[in-house]
């Protein structure tokens, strides 16, 4: 009788540390995944704003280039215009 008590007690320890065992595998287990995701995602968002800081600046570029050619057109409408005046006033030729 001692022995099946001692046997249950000893059975039930048992069993119950491989249970949390297995409980604390599983967490571990858990937890990685769960950190390897946020490890990527957070390498998703970096990519996304080094894209979205190029993109940007490309952007930007393309916006300077456009005023760069509005101002040289401007100053190709005052040439044009200087050269159709006359050299010298009226009253000298």
């Amino acid at each position: 009788m001692a022995a099946n008590v001692l046997t249950s007690i000893i059975g039930c320890g048992l069993t119950s540390l491989i249970g949390n065992a297995l409980t604390s595998v599983t967490n571990f287990k858990m937890q990685k995944l769960k950190n390897q995701h946020e490890e990527k995602m957070s390498e998703l968002d970096m990519q996304t704003i080094r894209l979205e800081a190029e993109m940007n600046v490309k952007v930007t570029q393309a916006e300077t280039e456009g005023k760069i050619a509005l101002a040289d057109v401007e100053v190709l409408k005052t040439s044009i215009a200087e050269t159709q005046k006359p050299l010298f006033q009226e009253s000298y030729e």
